[in-house]
């Protein structure tokens, strides 16, 4: 494809390479001599594209090809551009400064060292630096050989990577060839010249910059180059239009050249031209979304056999959000015959196998007829027309944030001005800016002709439920337009808790020399798994109690630690420790420690339990009297007791009482009857005792129905929360029967119950 290219600072001016008539390759560079020493440079002649459908792109962004029959431009352009004076030391130059060309291609540029009189310097090192602001990457970079690839390797240039290059001033002329049979597509490299090929696959902006470090002055060591790559196809209205006298319809169709979908915001100029050359009317026609730009000429009352229109494809600027400039891409006429004929048919999207019909014109274009320049038609004042798009996530949850994008673009061919977008939104959407309202406005301005603006919006959801925003944009020229989006937002899935309980259990008195029994139950009690998980048992003071050893279980300093690998939902382990009683004490309290990791392992938990233990002093037994209370031994043993100890009043406190049996046989049929004082009152609703044995509460007593068994050192736990009510020193017993002890054991603990109080 021909690409054109301008004229920046130099040594005194660059030489502009030739664009190639063909439309095969990128330049034809100038022969011999430093890149800035030419007199003059000619301006690039727009090449006429060789296919309609896919012609190359080949104009300079900011100093359009002239349109044909102009005279070429001379030593004005280079004059502009150039600094006034010789320079009077070495500088770099880089050529083409400004380069257009379409994605997917591979743009060469050169740079030159030049020296004040004229000549360029070989063998020395050229840094390149690509921008990473823009798109684009580094493809090759040249070395200093005289070959293309270099014979040494130690000749060739290094990229580093993507961005950032370094290589050499040839030190002899060289040719690089794109592996093509075909000579015209060389590109020469003369003696003094750095070379360097960029390429991108997307659509933007590449800065590229040239620094020679063997350059004294930090003004002229560094040249910049900037590419405009653009993907783009267009067809142009024939070059030859007949009609029948009445108002002609010329289209033009923008796609893009890489999958052929219509473009959309590129400007197609319109302008009637008489014989002098001078202009009439003129008209720029946004494309709309099936990228077709539509104007209608019609003759004047002179009667003028036929009207030539020029038209231009042009880029706008900021096109895309982009930083290019307004970039002129393609040039063509079209003479209207106004002798009669068959009418002209408007491209179709693709080549098309019957007649496509005339699309609704676009505005009005006067012809003026060559030979009759006055009067001049007039051209229709420009219009705008808003297009708005509102997108964004269609699921948010309540709790969460749901956001949109509101954008707003001129198809037009006039500015919008005082340009308003509102949005009006369920109040279940919370604008955080302004909580209490449910609809918000924004002045944004003026919008140019195929410019745009867009700004995302954040709101809270609050409630769940289909939520619509309804976005207005207006202007103080074009009708508003309006655009609703909804959104479903959902309650939040239901948390996923993670619980871990422990639970220490064992006889609340036993006898110094004897051996106590605990037992420690951990359980997951939540809705996922556990894994990692650690427990700790602490049987201090050491004096008072010594933990039995057990096989593969290790005590250190009365301390013992298990680990259990994972416990799936509802899954529990138990553990039995026997403890030595050393001594008499009113009171030792073991404690167990638990601690574990949710699955995945995102949180820790924690929980503990500990269990009182009263150790009496061995008595000589002694002949009961008659009718005496059994005690709290033998085979079935119970123990009650409350805490906290003292509690309070109006605070909770519970009531635990243990069955455990000490013989080797099973009992069978053991019930539990606890009996509270007046100054305590039960809480019926968190009563805890064995699987499937029932619960009766008779005014202050509570009766647990006979549980079948209780094996052999199995300890049974009964929980009954209360509520202290009057202050004072009050007595809880707990009794329990069997099949095989029908005159039952007992236990009895005071509770002390302070004042609400302080």
């Amino acid at each position: 494809m021909g690409l054109a290219a301008a004229l920046a600072p130099g040594c005194a001016g660059l030489r502009v390479p030739r664009i190639d008539p063909s439309g095969e390759r990128c330049f034809i560079w100038p022969e011999g001599g430093c890149l800035g020493r030419s007199p003059t440079a000619a301006a690039p002649a727009l090449t006429p594209p060789t296919s309609p459908l896919a012609p190359p792109v080949g104009t300079d962004p900011y100093f359009p090809a002239p349109p044909p029959g102009a005279a070429p431009v001379a030593a004005t352009l280079a004059s502009a551009s150039a600094p006034a004076g010789a320079p009077t030391q070495d500088a770099i130059a880089i050529t083409p400064a400004r380069v257009l060309a379409p994605v997917g291609s591979e743009v060469v540029l050169k740079a030159s060292i030049c020296t004040p009189e004229g000549y360029s310097l070989a063998d020395q090192q050229v840094q390149w630096m690509l921008g990473r602001n823009g798109v684009g990457e580094i493809v090759e970079v040249g070395g200093k050989g005289v070959f293309h690839p270099p014979l040494l390797p130690w000749n060739g240039g290094a990229k580093v990577d993507s961005y950032l290059a370094h290589g050499y001033t040839a030190n002899g002329p060289l040719c690089i060839t794109r592996g093509t049979p075909d000579p015209a597509d060389d590109i020469d490299v003369n003696r003094g010249d750095a070379w360097i090929s960029i390429s991108s696959p997307n659509e933007g902006t590449s800065h590229v910059t040239a620094l020679a470090p063997t350059v004294a002055s930090w003004d002229h060591r560094k040249a910049a180059a900037t590419i405009y790559w653009v993907d783009v196809q267009w067809q142009f209205p024939p070059a030859a239009v007949t009609s029948s006298g009445q108002g002609e319809t010329l289209t033009t169709l923008v796609t893009r050249q890489s999958d052929g979908s219509p473009l959309a915001g590129w400007i197609v100029r319109y302008e009637v031209a008489d014989a002098g050359g001078s202009s009439s009317g003129v008209s720029e026609i946004v494309t709309g979304a099936d990228g077709r730009a539509s104007a209608k000429v019609s003759p004047t009352a002179a009667g003028a056999a036929s009207s030539q229109i020029d038209v231009q494809l042009i880029r706008p600027a900021g096109l895309g959000g982009g930083d290019a400039p307004r970039l002129i891409v393609a040039r063509s006429t079209t003479t209207v015959h106004w002798s009669g004929g068959d009418p002209y048919l408007p491209p179709a999207a693709s080549p098309p196998t019957a007649p496509a019909p005339i699309p609704a014109p676009g505005p009005s274009l006067p012809a003026s007829p060559p030979a009759q320049p006055t009067p001049q038609p007039q051209l229709p004042a420009g219009q705008p027309r808003l297009e708005l798009s509102v997108t964004g996530q269609q699921q948010a949850v309540v709790g969460g944030t749901a956001a949109i994008r509101v954008a707003i673009r001129n198809l037009g061919d006039g500015p919008a001005t005082n340009v308003v977008v509102s949005d009006a939104f369920d109040p279940a959407l919370v604008f955080p800016a302004r909580p209490n309202s449910d609809k918000i406005e924004r002045l944004v301005g003026t919008i140019a002709p195929g410019a745009a603006f867009d700004e995302e919006l954040v709101f809270q959801v609050n409630k769940a439920g289909r939520l619509c925003h309804q976005v207005t944009a207006s202007s103080a020229e074009a009708a508003a337009v309006e655009q609703q989006f909804c959104l479903d937002a959902t309650e939040p899935p239901p948390q996923r808790e993670a619980r871990l309980e422990v639970r220490l259990d064992g006889e609340r008195q036993r006898v110094a020399g004897e051996t106590a029994t605990f037992i420690v139950t951990v359980k997951n009690a939540g809705q996922t798994a556990l894994v990692n998980i650690e427990t700790v048992e602490e049987y201090l003071p050491a004096s008072v109690l010594q933990p039995i050893p057990q096989r593969g279980v290790e005590v250190v300093s009365n301390t013992i630690t298990r680990r259990i690998a994972r416990l799936d939902v509802g899954q529990q382990q138990q553990f039995e420790t026997q403890v030595l009683c050393l001594r008499p004490a009113a009171t030792v309290g073991p404690i167990v420690r638990a601690r574990a990791q949710t699955d995945p392992p995102t949180h820790v938990l924690q929980s503990n339990d500990d269990h009182f233990l009263e150790i009496v002093a061995r008595q000589s037994p002694a002949a009961p009297p008659a009718q005496q209370p059994p005690a709290a031994s033998g085979p079935l043993r119970i123990a009650v007791n409350v805490l906290p100890a003292p509690t309070r009043v109006g605070a909770s406190a519970t009531c635990e009482v243990t069955v455990s049996n000490r013989s080797a046989q099973t009992e069978e049929q053991v019930s539990v009857r606890v009996v509270f004082p007046p100054e305590l009152s039960i809480n019926a609703t968190g009563i805890q005792g064995p699987p499937n044995v029932g619960v009766q509460i008779d005014g202050n007593t509570v009766t647990f129905g006979p549980l079948a068994t209780v094996r052999p050192t199995e300890v049974i736990r009964y929980v009954i929360p209360i509520n202290p009510k009057q202050a004072g020193v009050v007595t809880v017993t707990a009794g329990a029967i069997s099949r095989g002890l029908p005159q039952g054991v007992s236990d009895a603990r005071q509770v002390e119950i302070l004042s609400s109080s302080l």
